[in-house]
């Protein structure tokens, strides 16, 4: 099997990763060549003595994503995404260290002030009507006029804090901050700045980051 012919690019291979996962039943454990070629190229985890691989929704977002099981370890989560930028040359480790800690902090404030308003103007299946145009659906949480990335700029420069050094751990599934008063600190931040719209994807990205 030529995994370079099938996957083509890094950009090709995560649409063909990606299909085939939402192709899969949840919670059916199963072995397949393809998916193994690709996974053992993952640049920190190791499918030696594999029993199965499974498809779960993975927490906090409960995407579709692939964990894994080797013999006499626990069941673990793996990124095809890392796994296709390994094999294409392009992963690297500062990046991820980088992509671990923004993680952190957008992990930090999505049951906060978000998530409230979120359920306070949707339905009970999650609903709602664009804030802009007024088209009816499943939309985005826009960071209102101040975005993310400026709310969070402004908390690194008054805390002091070089964004590279913030240490962070995953747990459940999820990036967290090994400093919780950190933590604490910026989630009361981002809420007291945080302001929200409901919008559908083609309003969202008509935003951009208001200039920032």
């Amino acid at each position: 099997m030529n995994i370079k012919e099938i996957l083509k690019n890094q950009t090709n291979g995560r649409k063909v990763m990606t299909a085939k996962i939402k192709e899969m039943k949840l919670n059916e454990k199963f072995r397949d060549k393809f998916f193994e070629e690709v996974l053992k190229n993952h640049p920190t985890k190791c499918l030696n003595n594999l029993e199965y691989l499974v498809v779960r929704n993975r927490p906090p977002y409960n995407q579709k994503s692939l964990y894994f099981k080797v013999k006499d370890e626990e069941e673990d989560d793996i990124s095809y995404v890392m796994s296709i930028k390994n094999f294409f040359g392009k992963f690297s480790h500062k990046k991820n260290k980088l992509a671990d800690i923004t993680y952190a902090f957008r992990n930090s404030i999505w049951n906060t002030k978000r998530q409230y308003y979120f359920l306070k103007n949707t339905n009970d299946k999650l609903l709602s009507c664009c804030e802009d145009c007024g088209k009816f659906g499943r939309h985005h949480i826009d960071h209102f006029k101040m975005p993310f990335k400026k709310i969070l700029s402004d908390f690194l420069k008054i805390e002091e804090l070089d964004f590279e050094k913030i240490e962070v751990e995953e747990i459940e599934n999820s990036q967290s901050f090994v400093d919780i008063k950190l933590k604490e600190k910026w989630i009361e931040f981002h809420d007291e700045k945080a302001t929200f719209k409901l919008l559908c994807s083609h309003c969202n990205l008509s935003k951009g980051s208001y200039g920032f």
